[in-house]
């Protein structure tokens, strides 16, 4: 299991906006239906200009399998493990941010900065 901190929009400066096609292409979001509204913080008193208010955890959680176990204990590269995590359901710490991007909890730029190196 691993987990990061992410900022939450302020609740009190929440705005909707459309995105752009460069911020949808850095978000590998390209096939988002056209007219998908995501959310922002504008910057108030409240949070302090900054859009932000507040912290949640965006997670990973890869499970173990007798399978998987085999694959790890064999001389096996990483995206063999990769493949197999997938197989079984598993969503990496970005895919978890992102449905919270859309979700309108947290933006898109804090999931990419904070999984850019993932």
């Amino acid at each position: 299991m691993a987990q990061r901190l992410v900022r939450k929009i302020c609740v009190r400066c929440k705005e909707e906006y459309e995105p752009d096609h460069s911020t949808l292409e850095k978000s590998g979001l390209l096939n988002l239906p056209k007219g998908t509204s995501l959310f922002r913080g504008r910057g108030c008193t409240y949070c302090n200009g900054i859009g932000y208010k507040g912290r949640m955890a965006i997670h990973e959680v890869l499970v173990i399998t007798e399978e998987m176990r085999d694959v790890i204990y064999g001389e096996v590269t990483t995206s063999k493990i990769r493949h197999l995590a997938v197989a079984n359901k598993y969503h990496d710490m970005h895919f978890d941010g992102m449905q919270k991007a859309l979700a309108g909890i947290t933006t898109l730029d804090e999931i990419n900065r904070m999984t850019a190196k993932l």
